[in-house]
């Protein structure tokens, strides 16, 4: 439902820079959401390549990831991403059982 208000977000087609955390977050909330995390995506990698391809060795693979994992996390970093991954919730409901 946000992303038919906002538009379609996906690594081929990001968000707008007008799309940014607030303006997110209002929409979630116009909608009975709250944000309950979120991180920065795409920290580690060329700005400028749309959609790199990944890395073909998989120690390489691994270490990406892990600085990826560990970036997107943490602020001031995560505010880099090209694009952010939000994990949104209705008050009241409990989250789900973590594996």
């Amino acid at each position: 439902m946000i992303s038919r208000q906002l538009g379609r977000h996906t690594p081929r087609h990001p968000a707008r820079v007008a799309d940014g955390l607030e303006t997110l977050t209002a929409a979630a909330a116009a909608h009975g959401l709250e944000l309950e995390n979120w991180y920065g995506v795409r920290i580690a990698v060329d700005m400028e390549e749309l959609d790199p391809p990944p890395p073909s060795d998989p120690g390489e693979l691994a270490a990406l990831l892990d600085v990826e994992e560990r970036l997107g996390a943490a602020d001031p970093y995560r505010q880099l991403g090209q694009l952010a991954h939000l994990i949104l919730r209705r008050p009241g409901r409990a989250a789900a059982v973590q594996r």
